[in-house]
């Protein structure tokens, strides 16, 4: 496939519609086109939820390939299971629904929600070991940010907040004040990377963006 398929055609689709998007936003007068963008945004959704379907076959396919070459692979069992637990899960939903009472639904209750409960809990163990590494009073800014988590976590343990009632008020103003701040200028950085990162394709300096 040549490159004018492959990169030039789709960087000027991407930019096109990229535009019309922020110029409809922005600019009243073009007010009329707004049917014609909400028809653009609804075929945006069809096609995300085709790349789901297209994703899910392709994961199918992968897993299928890893049980077919079975002694290459020393972990081709999770892929029965990960094989049998779709098809299942898939057969309930389409037969039975997802209302209460299904069989989907009880499969998720009772099976998927505890699954996930149970791999969140391990993250505990690793959110220790990071407070560990970085509430250390190695520089000025580690120290901060130190003080500050304990201050908030000291706030949340009532034998502590009992003998010392002063600490819920510092923890709510360092929640409402500083974190507040600390966020809303992350947000702000975030949306200004997008900015940047948006004029890049549209401009076709960014063609990393098709792989």
């Amino acid at each position: 496939m040549s490159e004018t398929y492959k990169t030039t055609i789709p960087l000027f689709i991407i930019s096109v519609l990229g535009i019309w998007m922020v110029a409809e936003y922005f600019l009243p007068f073009l007010s009329p086109l707004i049917p014609l963008t909400d028809m653009i945004r609804n075929y945006s959704t069809i096609l995300a939820s085709a790349a789901w379907g297209v994703g899910t076959a392709i994961l199918c396919l992968l897993h299928g390939r890893r049980v077919y070459r079975q002694s290459k692979d020393p972990f081709w069992g999770y892929s029965i299971l990960f094989l049998v637990s779709f098809v299942v899960m898939l057969l309930l939903g389409l037969f039975q629904g997802t209302t209460s009472g299904s069989g989907f639904n009880w499969l998720y209750t009772y099976l998927m929600a505890p699954a996930h409960q149970a791999l969140y809990s391990t993250t505990a163990f690793y959110v220790t070991s990071a407070g560990y590494r970085v509430f250390r009073f190695r520089n000025l800014d580690a120290s901060v940010l130190m003080i500050c988590g304990m201050f908030v976590l000291w706030s949340v343990l009532p034998l502590l907040t009992g003998f010392i009632p002063i600490l819920v008020p510092i923890a709510k103003w360092i929640n409402d004040t500083i974190a507040v701040a600390a966020y809303r200028g992350f947000v702000m950085g975030v949306a200004l990377g997008i900015i940047g990162l948006s004029l890049r394709v549209f401009l076709h300096k960014h063609k990393e963006v098709l792989g």
